[in-house]
């Protein structure tokens, strides 16, 4: 069993939205130059829909991600 205690687990969920943070910061002008009519749109679906700059609360009720369809048919 794995064991993270409290202030680790702050610390590597403070890092990874960190790297989110910075994925956008990339991602802006990569869809400014491919898709301009649309960047501004992209980049804030992308930070809503993965909750990059959300701040978070205990409260926040966590929802299980959608299903993947099975591709075997």
């Amino acid at each position: 069993m794995l064991v993270i205690e409290l202030a680790e687990l702050n610390h590597l969920l403070a890092d990874a939205r960190q790297q989110l943070i910075g994925f956008l910061t990339l991602a802006e002008p990569w869809a400014t130059d491919h898709v301009p009519q649309l960047a501004e749109s992209l980049i804030a679906a992308l930070d809503e829909h993965l909750r990059i700059t959300q701040p978070l609360t205990s409260s926040q009720p966590f929802n299980d991600p959608p299903a993947i369809p099975d591709s075997r048919g």
